[in-house]
Parts: C-alpha cells; structure tokens; sequence
C-alpha cells in the first residue's frame, strides 16, 4: 500500500501554429560529471544519470538497488563488507583501503564503501561515471565513480509527504519534504525519512527476520543569493542506519579434508559448534618441553587453547560467476 500527498505545480508546454502541433521533445539532461553543469549529450565520459523523480518512481533507495537501472555496476551487502565494482573492479572488502570506486554527495568525498549503505534521501540525480575519474575527482577513484546531487530549495513552495507500507516483509517508510523561499535571498529546504523493515531471511537458530533495518535521515538545507554572480549553499545533515542480521547462509558445507583430527571428516558448521582444545590450565607449559615430532603426532599447539580458524581447508569446486 502506497499512499501519496503531494503539492507542486507543473507546466506542460504545448506549442500550435496553425493546425500544425509541434512534436515530443526530449528533456535536456543536465549533469556535474566534470564539476561543471552541462547537458549529458557534451559530456566526454561515460555516465549513467538517474534523476530523483525516477528513483522514487521505481522505488530506488539505495546505491544497491541502481544495479538494475546502470550497466556495469555491481554493488552487495555481505557480513564483512560492502563490495562496489564498475566495469569489475573494485577494492574488495579489505576496510583498510581507500575504494576504487569513488563516492561523493554534493562534492564531498566518501572514502569508506560502508558509507555506501545509507539510504537514499530527496535526491536531484544520481551520475554513475565509468573509468578513471583520477584528474577531476580524485586519484583513488580509478575504477569510476558515484556522484550524488541533493534536491536545492525551490522558489516557490513544494511539500511532499509519501507513506509506504509493505504487510509481507513488513515495511514502513515516511517521507516528508518541505521547500520553498524565505525571502527574496533566502530559501530553504527540509527533508525527512524514517524506514524500518523485519527482513527477507528467516534465521532458523535464533527465530527471528533477518537483516532488519532500522534507518533515519534529516537534512536541512538553506541557499543564500549573496549577488547575481555568487550563490551559497548550506547544509546540515544527520543520518543513521542500523542492520541486525547478515544476509547470507552457508551453501557449500563440505566434509573437511584436513589433516588435523578434530577436524577431518566434519562440516564447517560442526567444527566452528564444536570444536575445542582441552585447556591443560597450570601444565600448559610443559607441552612447550615437547619434542616436535610428539607435538605432531598428537597434533598440539604451544597454547593448548582454542585451535586456530586458519587451520580449516576444504576441498571444494571454485564457483564460476
């Protein structure tokens, strides 16, 4: 169930000369790809433009879900990480690195992926650019990247409230926008979300949905027209999200072929349940005084604690994607 209020004026411009009706017009796309407005058909890179209206329309709130509108670009989700790729590279899910693919929202740089994650809010467009953005956006951004462009204030009054409920997943979201002037110099714009979700996957050990997402945003946004040739910008913005469970589930759970005993013969699953190495307490140490060919045979570490993860191997066909 979908419930929409909203108060705009639109235009529809309808030309006649004589009998004669002029004929459907492409709208002009207008994008900041190279730090700079102009139409998309004069921009000398590949970009994929999305414009706000269209994301809402389909439903997009999130940099994931622009995997079905942009070719070449892949985003996911694991429990370690968030994985952004264009034409296939990308940084991976090691959190120390700097990402391939760049993100920038008004100009300012997002060097983490997991920023990645939050929600989309009142967006003007979303660019995706593709190959290296090195020179105009920065030096990490070899692989491309995501330009992000908030809704400005309007100069006349624009209020948007959308409620949104889905009964199978549970869904609730509000929306709410307010823009329009202050003065003949002034203006601003408010926007609003607040999105909760119970999950898709049902976690059958601790019984509940999983991954819930708990999400709010708020951004407030002021424009100033100092002069005809100057025009400041002023943003203040808070957002938070909150994700219990992990959206994924061991589908490969072969029998290991190591050669340590506890775990020969059992299921990853088994061994990471199951598996714990006697504690000796005070005589731990005397395993130290062991002749190496014992400590071998009888397979014991030095710590006579809990065996390292590392040592599980499995043998299994490498998936081809």
């Amino acid at each position: 169930m979908k419930i929409r209020i909203r108060a705009a004026s639109s235009l529809l411009p309808l030309l006649v000369s004589g009998a004669a009706v002029a004929g459907p017009v492409l709208e002009e796309v207008v994008v900041t790809a190279q730090l700079r407005q102009q139409s998309l058909q004069d921009v000398p890179v590949s970009v994929s433009a999305i414009g706000g209206e269209k994301m809402m329309e389909a439903g997009i709130a999130k940099i994931e879900d622009l995997q079905a509108y942009v070719p070449n670009f892949t985003m996911s989700e694991s429990g370690i990480g968030t994985d952004i790729y264009i034409r296939g590279i990308g940084s991976g899910e090691n959190q120390g690195f700097e990402q391939s693919v760049g993100m920038y929202v008004d100009g300012i740089y997002y060097g983490r992926a997991q920023l990645a994650r939050a929600p989309f809010l009142d967006l003007s467009r979303v660019e995706v650019l593709r190959g290296p953005q090195n020179i105009l956006l920065g030096k990490n951004s070899i692989a491309g990247a995501i330009n992000i462009k908030t809704a400005d204030p309007t100069e006349d009054f624009e209020g948007n409230v959308q409620l949104t409920y889905e009964p199978e997943l549970n869904e609730r979201i509000v929306d709410l926008v307010l823009s329009g002037p202050i003065s003949d110099r002034f203006g601003y714009r408010f926007a609003a979300r607040k999105r909760e979700m119970d999950g898709y996957m049902e976690n059958l050990v601790l019984d509940r949905d999983e991954a819930q997402r708990d999400e709010e945003t708020l951004r407030f946004k002021l424009l100033w027209d100092v002069s005809d040739d100057v025009v400041a910008n002023f943003k203040i913005e808070s957002g938070s999200f909150d994700v219990i469970g992990r959206t994924s589930e061991i589908i490969t759970n072969e029998p290991s072929t190591d050669d340590v005993f506890l775990f020969n013969g059992r299921t990853y699953g088994e061994i990471m349940d199951r598996t714990v190495f006697p504690d000796l307490g005070g005589l731990g140490g005397l395993v130290g005084i062991l002749p190496q060919f014992l400590l071998d045979a009888l397979q014991l570490q030095g710590s006579c604690r809990r065996l390292a993860a590392a040592r599980w191997s499995i043998s299994t066909p490498t998936p081809a994607y």
